[in-house]
């Protein structure tokens, strides 16, 4: 029981964990300005948020020791962190877009349309702005 402790100790120290934890900051600060940009700020969605966020944090920590059972474990567990990421990933760049900031296009291919619909209610389509920004330029 003890080693299982310290195995979770020593993996929630780990730089994969306070890379998941600064990308959940990341994604959490962006979503609460985007929810206070289109001000539709909610504490249901936010706690919603939250939570799902600790448990992209925790899980990998607690299922740690199970992949340490597994022959090449360490890799799986790389992988598994890192579909984590690319998920925080993916929700930080649709809050980025759904504040009606300019990307580059090829965001545009990677969010679901649907996504964006906040910024064409409220007339700031961040096509519109990304075109915008590339006529001011020239």
């Amino acid at each position: 029981m003890q080693t299982l402790v310290n195995d979770i100790v020593k993996t929630a120290g780990t730089s994969q964990i306070a890379l998941l934890v600064l990308m959940s900051l990341i994604d959490i600060v962006l979503g609460i300005a985007k929810a206070l940009y289109s001000r539709k700020f909610n504490s249901t969605i936010s706690t919603n948020g939250l939570i799902k966020h600790m448990t992209m944090i925790i899980l990998p920590i607690l299922a740690h020791p199970l992949f340490n059972v597994i022959e090449n474990g360490d890799t799986y567990f790389t992988a598994f962190v890192s579909l984590i990421i690319v998920t925080m990933v993916s929700s930080i760049l649709e809050n980025y877009a759904q504040m009606g900031l300019p990307y580059p296009e090829f965001f545009h291919k990677l969010i679901d349309d649907r996504k964006l619909e906040v910024n064409r209610q409220s007339g700031k389509d961040p096509k519109k702005l990304l075109e915008n920004t590339k006529d001011s330029e020239d």
